[in-house]
């Protein structure tokens, strides 16, 4: 059994690191996850046999005071986030805490006073400052979690007071607390720019109820409920337009910044937000089954599958605080036993745990992955998982469907051939004689005419199944239909589908109807191309028209004549080839569901409101823009080289400043300092993330303008 809760209260990455371990060391649970930056933990029992929210957030305070857990409700889930009085309680009490004794070293620095009373006063000064941490190491001593970031900071600060380095202890005692707070200031900052760009969720909802308003949570919405929408409103749940019009901005879904048109009879989906106009819309699905809840649950279950990094960086710092530990005890015991300078080199030992803290190692990864996934998110590609990049960055090969991802999937007329008719009269005979049919071909044709049909014109009708459609107009006997209405006039030259016309039994021509090449298509292939991708194309048309499209494309190899069975086989073979490496399949989300499963990584274009295409997919792209494919690609590789920039930067400033106390070059201080400043630039560098992504997004543009 699986259950999701929201966490509160833990402000530390690498304490978040312990509870999960704890956690995954219980016997009823199976795997527990904590998702940091989300502020999630998901728990995946062995049994039915769970325990109540209390009895996990006592157990979870065994570990980690200050926790509180929430049952997870998408719907509720922000009710919590707004609350963040406790977090700034918390840091204003530290605030005036470090703020005193600072007051209180300095003066028992400077003033002149005997050597008793100001020891005295440093003691004192130290177990203001450092009491917290103290009382977190103890505690987690009790729990056999001795190796820890407060474990490395009181140990470093109680043997610099006890080698008589009493102002440097205290100081950094002060300093590491107020690394801390601007260290959890910073994430805090970061969630709320990130959950500022899903701002999805509407707060409440407006029924129409006799002619009367009535203000109500959208979950309370019923299918068929009266719902207004007034400028500004986000639209509470899927519907139809009823009443009014107007603009609305997509943009949280789709990631488009182009506002939309909406006229009665359209469909409007949950999370737009509306522009201008007024509008009454027909509940047409529950908040719950609604696409701006669907959304919303994807990106929150998007930080229980961890990367590889993650994962990485999680094993790393399970080992790394003990080998720092042993390290800084060789260091402190050994040399000294050769030359004697005990006070000298336990110093230096101390200066090793101070800048041994792992919280920016911790940190920086799950926060360059955050991001990212945010920032997918914000261009409307909902990605289920950190793990997903990973694919990403080892793509070799995409293979896509052709019809409605390459094409536009709706037949156009492309050519008018006539023997004696002007072609706008062969147009207007085919249209009139075509409106009696629902056929692709036939709305293809009538679009193409452009003028309303008058069905009293028609004196006769018929639809003659495998050949066409009949009709008396003008004074005529028209027949549109395929070659079997004249076979004696039939022609294979041409690429696309063909509507022969006679008129009066006559042959007077063809209309010529193909699937338009969606634009950006040629763009997006040229792009995998340049990123060393190759393209394959898979399709149900005929050889001649799938060569047709591909030569068109420039795709590396296409399958045609394939039903939806061989579709799967055929990706199945290019799967099973190592040197594709990594296979992403890209399709409409519907038809080619087993496809999309079955593909190392699968993509649903244009998915917004389909719910087929959200449970089968990894990656959903809410539009059918295929350079969000582009995009996604493009974000998963600034990601991932931010997330490894960080790992070597953090790991590169503690190298350094190791060597520099070695060389008695670096003082405690000044390692904390310098520990404290890489994880705010690191930090600083993965929000920074979105500046890169902007330049990235700018060659996609231009390769697609200049196709």
């Amino acid at each position: 059994m699986k259950k999701i809760y929201r966490i509160h209260g833990l402000d530390c990455p690498n304490c978040a690191r312990e509870v999960e371990e704890f956690l995954n060391e219980n016997e009823k649970i199976e795997k527990a996850v904590i998702d940091f930056m989300g502020k999630k933990l998901f728990i995946t029992y062995k049994t039915d046999d769970v325990y109540s929210m209390e009895e996990l957030e006592k157990t979870i305070l065994s570990v980690e005071g200050g926790v509180t857990l929430q049952e997870y409700q998408t719907e509720n889930s922000t009710k919590k986030e707004e609350k963040k009085e406790p977090f700034y309680q918390k840091m204003e009490f530290q605030i005036i805490r470090l703020v005193i004794a600072s007051i209180l070293l300095a003066f028992a620095y400077f003033w002149n006073m005997k050597e008793g009373l100001k020891l005295a006063l440093y003691i004192i000064v130290y177990l203001i400052s450092g009491v917290e941490v103290i009382f977190q190491m103890i505690k987690g001593f009790t729990k056999k979690q001795i190796f820890t970031e407060y474990t490395l900071m009181s140990v470093a600060t109680i043997g610099a007071m006890a080698i008589q380095e009493y102002p440097e202890a205290i100081l950094v005692m002060i300093l590491y607390q107020i690394g801390e707070l601007l260290q959890d200031a910073s994430v805090d900052k970061s969630r709320e720019s990130i959950q500022s760009t899903l701002a999805l969720r509407p707060k409440v909802a407006h029924r129409v109820e006799d002619d009367e308003i009535k203000v109500v949570s959208p979950e309370q919405l019923l299918v068929g409920d009266v719902i207004e929408i007034k400028i500004g409103e986000i639209v509470p749940a899927d519907g139809v337009l009823m009443q009014g019009g107007g603009t609305l901005d997509m943009s949280s879904l789709t990631g488009e910044s182009i506002p939309v048109s909406i006229e009665e009879g359209n469909e409007v989906l949950s999370g737009s937000v509306l522009l201008s106009g007024y509008m009454r819309i027909r509940v047409r699905k529950t908040y719950q089954d609604s696409t701006v809840s669907k959304i919303l649950e994807l990106i929150e279950m998007n930080g229980e599958k961890k990367a590889k990094a993650e994962k990485f960086v999680t094993r790393f710092a399970r080992i790394y605080t003990p080998i720092v530990f042993a390290v800084a005890l060789l260091l402190a015991v050994i040399p000294p036993l050769f030359n004697h300078q005990w006070t000298e080199y336990i110093y230096k030992a101390l200066t090793f745990l101070v800048v041994s803290c792992p919280c920016s190692i911790v940190i920086s990864i799950p926060l360059a992955y955050f991001i990212g996934m945010g920032e997918m998110a914000k261009r409307g590609i909902i990605i289920k998982g950190a793990h997903c990049m990973d694919t990403l960055n080892q793509l070799k090969t995409v293979v896509t469907d052709k019809t409605g991802t390459l094409t536009k999937g709706h037949f156009a007329v492309v050519k008018v051939k006539t023997t004696s008719l002007s072609e706008e009269k062969m147009i207007e005979y085919a249209a009139y004689a075509e409106s009696i049919s629902h056929h692709p071909i036939a709305l293809s044709i009538i679009e193409r005419y452009g003028k309303e049909i008058d069905p009293q014109k028609i004196t006769a009708a018929s639809e003659v199944a495998g050949r066409g459609v009949e009709v008396d107009y003008d004074g005529k006997h028209i027949c549109v239909g395929n070659a079997s209405i004249c076979p004696e006039n039939r022609v294979d030259s041409e690429i696309g589908t063909i509507a022969y016309v006679t008129i009066n039994g006559k042959y007077e021509g063809y209309i010529l109807l193909a699937d338009e090449i969606k634009e950006g298509s040629v763009a997006f292939i040229e792009a995998l191309h340049q990123n060393h991708i190759q393209s394959i194309m898979l399709t149900g048309d005929k050889q001649a028209y799938a060569s047709h499209i591909a030569e068109q494309l420039h795709v590396d190899e296409y399958y045609a004549e394939c039903m939806p069975e061989d579709k799967v086989k055929k990706l199945e073979q290019i799967l099973s080839d190592s040197q594709n490496g990594k296979v992403l399949f890209v399709g409409d989300g519907v038809n080619d569901a087993p496809c999309i499963m079955r593909a190392d990584i699968g993509v649903a274009m244009g998915a917004i409101g389909s719910e087929a295409a959200i449970e089968s997919s990894d990656m959903v792209i809410m539009n059918d823009d295929l350079r969000k494919v582009l995009s996604a690609i493009q974000i998963a590789h600034v990601t991932r080289n931010t997330s490894l920039f960080n790992l070597c930067a953090a790991l590169s400033v503690k190298l350094i400043v190791y060597v520099l106390a070695l060389c008695n070059i670096s003082s405690m201080w000044i390692a904390l300092i310098a520990d404290v400043g890489v994880t705010l630039l690191l930090i600083a560098n993965s929000i920074f993330m979105k500046t890169r992504l902007k330049r990235k997004e700018i060659k996609v543009k231009k390769v697609t303008k200049e196709k």
